[in-house]
């Protein structure tokens, strides 16, 4: 088969695919993923395929693409690696593609529910410590979270009044006494307004970045409410991790958050690192992030599992007869490795205890036994 120049297909195609920035993009893909398997054939010519990448290139980012393309080639460069496509290499990195959104929305929604249950904690602690307006008690809030509120309150404040000032073509002198004085009302009135809202309220509308800064804080650590105390969860330690070691795994889980919602690339690709952070901080939770999964909706295919980068690395729950734990099941494979607890380190896959193989449909019975044994 002949080598294709994509940088001549694209010159060719310059009526039909008129953005040049598109072209240019296509091209180079198409340039890496020659190395991934073939892309033209009997019924592929090299023109279509070029107009498939240039087209999907309008609604995806290029350097998404780029880096799981990337991360492709690499992976052809490991031990064992298993070889490049014998099928269409652009359909390859599509699934490949489609295959990260489905990580980055699992992914999302555990950070999620991590996030849901850190705000719970700290509002009941600090409600138990201080009563139902403490978040009004200058010492219970961060000062840097405090004045970044009190900074944006006061940036809207003057922009407010700020607006009255830019006198318009006839506007009379009344008109603009009065819109200042409805624009310090509307100030006074959001004061106000902030006072009345509850302690629910006020840590709900707080970001994750906001939320990390009580964690943050000293003070509010080891002495006053004792935050620490949060993430000392029964059993499973003598003493409460490390403040810095607990904002390490948060600034991680905030990372990977943030790059999935604002779909950025990032070379975590397969969410591996946030994983492990979310699984350790909701262990000192005394929470299993592994049920986070199972209690969302036990008939989805939510394992964590599918989140973790070296697969290959599980030690099959059945290497003799890979098939569906459960007794005298008839279904073969494809089976669902399941864990009973999230891994919260590499080296966690070491260990075989824990990893099982089901079918499709028996999964949803040993999920519902696992993590709702009451009939939740």
């Amino acid at each position: 088969m002949s080598v294709v120049d994509w940088q001549e297909v694209a010159k060719d195609l310059g009526e039909v695919c008129p953005s040049s920035t598109y072209r240019e993009e296509a091209a180079r893909l198409l340039v890496k993923c020659a190395a991934l398997g073939p892309l033209t054939g009997v019924d592929r010519t090299a023109a279509n395929e070029f107009r498939r990448v240039y087209r999907f290139l309008h609604y995806n980012e290029a350097a998404r693409l780029h880096s799981v393309v990337d991360e492709l080639l690499a992976s052809l460069q490991r031990k064992n690696a298993a070889p490049p496509s014998t099928r269409n290499a652009w359909n390859y990195v599509v699934g490949a593609y489609d295959r990260w959104i489905m990580r980055a929305r699992v992914a999302y929604v555990v950070a999620g529910l991590l996030e849901g249950t850190l705000r719970s904690r700290l509002n009941a602690r600090m409600t138990d410590e201080y009563g139902e307006k403490w978040f009004m008690i200058p010492e219970c809030v961060p000062s840097s979270l405090r004045d970044m509120i009190q900074r944006d309150s006061a940036v809207q404040s003057l922009a407010a009044i700020q607006r009255v000032f830019e006198w318009q073509d006839g506007d009379s002198l009344a008109g603009s006494a009065q819109a200042l004085l409805q624009a310090v009302r509307d100030v006074m009135t959001t004061t106000s307004s902030q006072e009345k809202q509850s302690a629910a309220e006020y840590v709900s509308h707080l970001s994750f970045g906001q939320l990390r800064t009580f964690f943050q804080a000293k003070r509010l650590w080891s002495k006053g409410p004792k935050l620490e105390q949060l993430f000392l969860a029964p059993g499973n330690a003598s003493d409460p991790p490390l403040k810095s070691t607990v904002d390490e795994q948060l600034a991680t889980i905030q990372k990977i958050r943030n790059e999935v919602a604002h779909y950025r690339p990032a070379p975590d690709t397969k969410f591996a690192n946030s994983l492990y952070a979310a699984a350790r901080v909701a262990r000192w939770l005394d929470v299993d992030l592994q049920h986070f999964y199972g209690a969302v909706d036990t008939r989805m295919t939510t394992e964590l599992s599918i989140l973790v980068d070296d697969r290959e690395q599980f030690p099959m729950a059945a290497e003799v007869a890979r098939r569906c734990i459960e007794k005298d099941c008839a279904f073969s494979e494809p089976l669902v490795l399941m864990l009973d607890s999230a891994p919260r380190h590499r080296n966690d896959l070491d260990e075989p205890t824990g990893a099982r193989l089901a079918c499709p449909y028996h999964r949803i019975r040993l999920r519902q036994i696992l993590h709702r044994p009451l009939g939740e």
